[in-house]
C-alpha cells in the first residue's frame, strides 16, 4: 500500500520546464539551489513522518487534499491493517524539473527525488520490531515527484546572520557549522500538492 501518493496529477512533460527567469520577476531572491535544499529536508520530514504512522509533525506542509488523504490511509493502516508502508532513506537527490509562477501568482515547483533506500510493508504487531523489519528489507532504488507550490505575495527569506538554532556566525552556507541545523529553508512556505512515487 502506498500511503503517499496522489493519482491523477500529471508532472511537466519530459525535461525541465524551470521557468527561473519568470520566477525571479515575482521572487527576486529565488535560487534555485538554495531550493533544493530546503526541498531535500522537507522530503526527509515528510517521509519521517509517513514511516512514524503520524502527519501531525508535518502539518501545514500538506495540502489540505493530501493531508486529509494521508490521514485516513494512516489510520486505517494502523488501526485496522496493523501494517504501514515505511520507508529509511540513505541517500536522496532533487532535481528542480520545473518551477513557475502561475497565474493567480502564486509559485509552483516540480521536484523529482532519486532516492537509494529501503521501503515497504512492515508489520505493527508481533515479536520483531518495525524497525527491525524496516532495515531487513533490501536497499533498492526510486523516484519520486513532488509538487510544490508558494502563495503569492511570500518571497525566499534573507539569509540569516546567525544560525536560528544555536546562534553561530552564519557566513553564506546551506547549514550551520556547528550543529548542521539549515540556515535558510528556501522551501518553508511552500506546500506539498501531490506526490508520485516510481519504481
Amino acid at each position: 500500500m502506498q500511503t503517499f501518493v496522489l493519482p491523477a496529477v500529471a508532472a511537466p512533460a519530459s525535461g525541465n520546464d524551470v521557468d527561473v527567469a519568470g520566477v525571479q520577476k515575482i521572487d527576486p531572491a529565488f535560487d534555485p539551489a538554495l531550493f533544493l535544499v530546503g526541498a531535500q529536508a522537507l522530503f526527509l520530514d515528510v517521509r519521517a513522518a509517513l514511516s512514524a504512522g503520524s502527519i501531525d509533525p508535518i502539518a501545514g506542509r500538506l495540502s489540505p487534499e493530501l493531508t486529509a488523504m494521508n490521514g485516513k490511509q494512516l489510520q486505517y493502516a494502523v488501526s485496522a491493517a496493523h501494517q504501514l508502508t515505511m520507508s529509511s532513506i540513505d541517500q536522496v537527490t532533487p532535481t528542480l524539473r520545473g518551477a513557475e509562477p502561475l497565474s493567480n501568482g502564486d509559485l509552483m515547483c516540480v521536484v523529482r527525488y532519486d532516492v537509494v533506500g529501503r521501503m515497504g510493508p512492515v508489520a505493527l504487531t508481533g515479536d520483531v520490531p518495525p524497525a527491525t523489519q524496516l532495515a531487513a528489507l533490501p536497499q533498492r532504488s526510486w523516484f519520486e515527484t513532488w509538487r510544490l507550490s508558494r502563495p503569492a505575495g511570500v518571497t525566499t527569506p534573507p539569509p540569516p546572520i546567525a544560525c536560528p538554532n544555536c546562534g553561530a556566525p552564519a557566513t553564506g552556507e546551506t547549514h550551520c557549522h556547528f550543529c548542521h541545523a539549515l540556515l535558510v529553508d528556501a522551501a518553508e512556505q511552500f506546500r506539498v500538492d501531490s506526490i508520485e512515487c516510481m519504481g
